[in-house]
């Protein structure tokens, strides 16, 4: 049985060309993946450094610091080497059955999200005790698209080359607009412009990062190359 997939791509907008990613997580052995932090912000706050097989490591912070979650990156901006145009925006925060509350920072740059780069805050009491995940420092682009829109699509599109795609399917159609309780809502992609890695990279260093479109692509019938399942 065939079954439905769906699909991420990125069309860099430095070329006509599209890749397909699978999110990496970078390999280094800094402090936060990425880069290095600042020497006096590990000396005054850092208890701990622990270092995962896949390479991101954790902080366990000094409980007398009593570090606040909400805007940690705020206040320790410069010290995650963190430029001006760079930026953390806090996204949600959960509370886990242990009492820990869990703060998923975002990175953007000149407001554009940075696919991959996020932040753990952990909390306890109100007071940041860990920390996990990867940034970008140095970042330097330009964030006007050079590529159109529709071009990109058209290149995400051939890429895929799936059979048939969800929103040509009036049952498909029919499905979402149910589901989501709106008229308009409908499968055909929607661009997001981010900032993504180049085909083929995988550490967090600034020069593998573009400027791209996003597409969600959902296809009902896969391409003729094999069947995908989810």
């Amino acid at each position: 049985m065939i079954y439905p997939y769906k699909v991420y791509t990125y069309a860099i907008l430095i070329a006509t060309t599209v890749t397909t990613y699978a999110f990496a997580q970078a390999s280094q052995t800094s402090a936060v993946a990425g880069h290095r932090l600042d020497a006096d912000f590990v000396a005054e706050n850092v208890a701990d450094i622990r270092v995962t097989k896949k390479g991101f490591n954790w902080l366990t912070l000094r409980a007398e610091r009593r570090l606040s979650p909400n805007n940690f990156f705020t206040q320790h901006h410069r010290s995650f080497r963190l430029g001006p145009e760079d930026a953390m925006q806090l996204m949600k925060s959960t509370e886990d059955a242990l009492g820990m509350t869990h703060y998923r920072y975002q990175q953007t740059y000149k407001g554009i999200k940075v696919e991959g780069a996020e932040m753990l805050v952990h909390a306890r009491d109100g007071h940041a005790v860990r920390i996990n995940g990867g940034i970008v420092t140095g970042l330097s682009l330009k964030i006007s698209p050079e590529i159109s829109e529709r071009l990109a699509l058209d290149s995400a599109l051939s890429a895929v080359s799936a059979g048939v795609y969800r929103w040509e399917s009036p049952a498909w159609e029919a499905r979402i607009k149910e589901f989501k309780n709106d008229p308009n809502a409908t499968y055909y992609p929607q661009a997001e412009l981010v900032i993504a890695q180049s085909s083929g990279q995988r550490d967090m260093l600034p020069d593998n990062y573009r400027l791209a479109y996003k597409f969600a692509i959902y296809s009902s019938v896969p391409s003729a190359g094999g069947p995908l399942r989810r």
